[in-house]
């Protein structure tokens, strides 16, 4: 565990060694054990966090902001001396609101279905042929896919055990009423929100059960990677649970503009999926589209992590143990 300077308390997991370091930001209801898959074949060392209102991460009053992610990324980063970052969904969008704020605090970034950054909610709906390359790519939009909130296959093996937070969980009339934001998050994005809490609060394990089978590819629900994540995300979320302020989170887009972002000095991977109500591949085509060293590439069907998890790695590992210029 560690303390941010604002009093936060944020689990975290190191593994690897040496020089560059990679901070790895999870999605929406995500876990560290869900975005380690994606660093497996990083070099150096790789440090894994859970946000605020995650696992065994304290969760301090709310309402909270994409400023209040930010900042909890922020010292985790500066906390390892991370040079390179990734991110899931929110965990992406954290990213962008911490490089709006500091542009040249990493050298590589990997955003990985990242969730809407200003607000814009062009969810048309289309198919387009994956794409990779540099520089402003073409604005066509469509949907694409993930997992369930950017959580991935499990990876076996365990990140050890730490004290609970000493703080609660409020209930459920505490709550924010759910989708209370202003401005506009895809429907599917809300309603899986809304369903995980209810069965969270619900405390029954066949309920969560139900409501993380509901985002994994039919063709794997029944196989035995299936039913080990299954087991491992119910084991979880029945452990640690979500704190409720999250959906405060979408009161306010991570940033007003998207401007901020061309100022950023790093090299960019921006990842996109075809299929995924969640996460619109527009959000990636913009965002690569602002980036001065920006490559984007879209995957042509859902659930990369289940269906092209190595190709995925190696993408992703390719492209930060790169050499920077």
């Amino acid at each position: 565990m560690i303390t941010t300077n604002s009093g936060v308390r944020l689990e975290q997991l190191i593994s690897g060694v040496g020089s560059p370091v990679t901070v790895f930001a999870h999605g929406l209801a995500g876990d560290i054990a869900g975005t380690r898959p994606l660093g497996s074949a990083v070099a150096g060392r790789r440090v894994f966090f859970h946000f605020r209102g995650h696992g065994r991460s304290s969760a301090p009053p709310g309402p909270w902001t994409f400023g209040d992610l930010a900042g909890d990324l922020r010292a985790v980063a500066d906390r390892s001396g991370a040079t390179r970052a990734v991110g899931v969904s929110m965990g992406a969008a954290a990213i962008c609101r911490l490089l709006a704020e500091t542009p040249d605090r990493f050298e590589r970034v990997v955003l990985y279905l990242p969730a809407a950054v200003d607000g814009s909610s062009d969810r048309s709906s289309g198919s387009r042929a994956p794409s990779s390359g540099s520089g402003p790519p073409s604005l066509e939009s469509g949907p694409l896919a993930g997992g369930s909130f950017g959580s991935p296959l499990p990876v076996s093996g365990s990140y050890g055990s730490q004290a609970p937070s000493s703080e609660s969980r409020p209930s459920s009339e505490s709550r924010p009423p759910m989708g209370g934001s202003s401005w506009s998050r895809p429907p599917a994005a809300v309603a899986r929100l809304a369903r995980l809490f209810a069965a969270i609060e619900s405390g029954e394990a066949a309920a969560m059960a139900q409501a993380v089978e509901a985002e994994m590819p039919p063709s794997v629900r029944n196989s035995p990677a299936g039913w080990a994540y299954l087991r491992q995300r119910v084991e979880q979320l029945q452990q640690d649970g979500l704190a409720p302020e999250l959906d405060t989170l979408w009161r306010e887009p991570a940033l007003p503009s998207l401007e901020p972002l061309r100022a950023v000095t790093a090299a960019v991977l921006v990842i996109g999926c075809v299929g995924d109500e969640v996460h619109p591949v527009s959000v990636a085509e913009r965002l690569a589209g602002v980036f001065p060293q920006a490559t984007l590439h879209v995957y042509d069907r859902p659930a990369v992590l289940w269906t092209n998890r190595q190709e995925l790695r190696e993408r992703i590992s390719g492209f930060l143990n790169a050499p920077t210029p």
